[in-house]
């Protein structure tokens, strides 16, 4: 999944481009907020996570559990 940043806000997309398809990637709620993936970096640095060790934080929507 995409996340909404001035790189992806610039994309310029050919007018027949299928949203159908670009949908798949960035799942039905569209590009993430920055502050998602801030709040995620936020709470793995925390003293909340201070047992979490190796552990893989996907912020993508659940575009990776399928």
């Amino acid at each position: 999944a995409g996340t909404d940043t001035e790189m992806n806000r610039t994309i310029d997309f050919p007018k027949d481009v299928d949203w159908k398809l670009i949908g798949r990637f960035t799942g039905d709620r569209g590009f993430a907020d920055p502050s998602d993936i801030a709040s995620a970096i936020a709470y793995v640095a925390s003293d909340e996570a201070k047992r979490i060790h190796g552990s893989i934080f996907s912020v993508d929507q659940g575009m990776m559990a399928g």
